[in-house]
C-alpha cells in the first residue's frame, strides 16, 4: 500500500474509485510520479483523509482489520497535527476496542 501526495481539491475529486467505494489515487498526476508522503515531514502536509468504518469522539478507528492505516499512523501523528474525523455519520461515542486496534 502506498500513501501519495494529492495536489488540490481537483486531484481528490478526479481520483477513479476502486474496491469498497474508495477513492484510490493512480501512480501519476499531470504526467509525473506521485509523491510518497512517507518521503515527507508531518509538516508538510496539510490534511491526512483515511476510510473507516466508524471514528469515535476519541479518535479511534474502526478499519476493515488489516491494520494498514493504523501502522501508517502510529509512525506519522507523532509530528503531525491532531488529527480530525470528517464524517459525521460514522462518528460514535465509543467503538469497541482490541489492543492490536
Amino acid at each position: 500500500m502506498d500513501f501519495v501526495r494529492l495536489h488540490d481539491e481537483q486531484d481528490f475529486h478526479g481520483l477513479p474509485i476502486g474496491l469498497w467505494g474508495i477513492p484510490q489515487p493512480t501512480a501519476q498526476w499531470n504526467n509525473e510520479k506521485r509523491q510518497s508522503v512517507l518521503d515527507t515531514s508531518a509538516e508538510d502536509l496539510d490534511v491526512v483523509l483515511l476510510p473507516g468504518v466508524a471514528f469515535d469522539r476519541s479518535l479511534s478507528r474502526l478499519g476493515h482489520g488489516k491494520g494498514y492505516y493504523d501502522k501508517f499512523l502510529s509512525s506519522y501523528t507523532a509530528a503531525a497535527k491532531r488529527p480530525r474525523p470528517l464524517l459525521g455519520k460514522n462518528l460514535s461515542l465509543a467503538l469497541p476496542l482490541s489492543c492490536a486496534d
